[in-house]
This record gives C-alpha cells, sequence and structure tokens, in this order.
C-alpha cells in the first residue's frame, strides 16, 4: 500500500527561505503555503504517527494541522517562532483534546 503523505523535501539555495514563505502564504500565496507544507508535512505526520500509532488517524490530523496552519496565516498570525516549530505546535493538538 501507497502512503498517501509525500516524503518531505529539503530546502535548496534556489528555494525561498520559510520566513519568506510564511510571509507570502499570509499574503494568499497557496504555492508558498504549498512549499511549507512540502517541506514540513513529514515531521507532521511522523508526530502525529507517534502520539496515536494509527495511519489513518495520524494522515487526519497532519490534513487538519495544515487546514488549521492555513486559516491561522490567512487570520493574520504574528508569532515569529520557524514554520518546523509551529507545523510540529500545531500538528498534534486535534488528537489530544
Amino acid at each position: 500500500m501507497m502512503n498517501p503523505m509525500p516524503a518531505p523535501s529539503r530546502p535548496s539555495r534556489a528555494t525561498a527561505g520559510a520566513p519568506e514563505l510564511v510571509t507570502r502564504a499570509k499574503a494568499g500565496d497557496r504555492t508558498a503555503f504549498e512549499a511549507l507544507y512540502r517541506q514540513h508535512v513529514g515531521r507532521v505526520y511522523g508526530l502525529c504517527l507517534r502520539m496515536t500509532g494509527h495511519r489513518s488517524s495520524a494522515e487526519e490530523l497532519t490534513q487538519q494541522a495544515f487546514v488549521r496552519a492555513w486559516v491561522a496565516l490567512r487570520a493574520g498570525w504574528r508569532r515569529r517562532p520557524s514554520a518546523a516549530t509551529c507545523a510540529c505546535r500545531v500538528g498534534p493538538t486535534p488528537g489530544c483534546r
């Protein structure tokens, strides 16, 4: 069975940095958000999988995390931590309630 979660990609020098991508995503740039997703989905999925122990639950929580991140960015999210820290913080929250 094929894993529906894409492998995380390593940012190259040609790729925009996370702060720039966050700024662009906040402005509604879906391509920038997709780049952030690709950079951090593996870490968020791994964290959710370790917390739940179930692939389907981890996939659902990962999807919810990135939807929440998109909504938060578009609502004017103002914090300055790294995108990776935020992705991992947002990731497990729904499953911990």
